[in-house]
């Protein structure tokens, strides 16, 4: 692989593509509105965890460490 395309391979994921092109294939009617909706829920879905784990906090303590060994 060419490395100009290296960034594009790393931004365009076969596990995510469905969430980054859903505007684009819907705009252009390749998929109906039931399954660009469902797209967006679990879009949102994605980002309530994302969120919540940029949240939490661990602190050190001997149970924390316990559990982690």
């Amino acid at each position: 692989m060419f490395t100009s395309r290296a960034e594009y391979r790393l931004l365009l994921r076969e596990d995510h593509d469905d969430i980054l092109l859903n505007e684009i294939v819907h705009e252009v009617g390749l998929i109906d509105e039931d399954h660009a909706l469902d797209i967006n829920v679990r879009k949102i879905q994605i980002a309530a965890v994302i969120w919540r784990v940029c949240r939490t906090v661990l602190k050190q303590t001997a149970e924390a460490n316990a559990y982690l060994d």
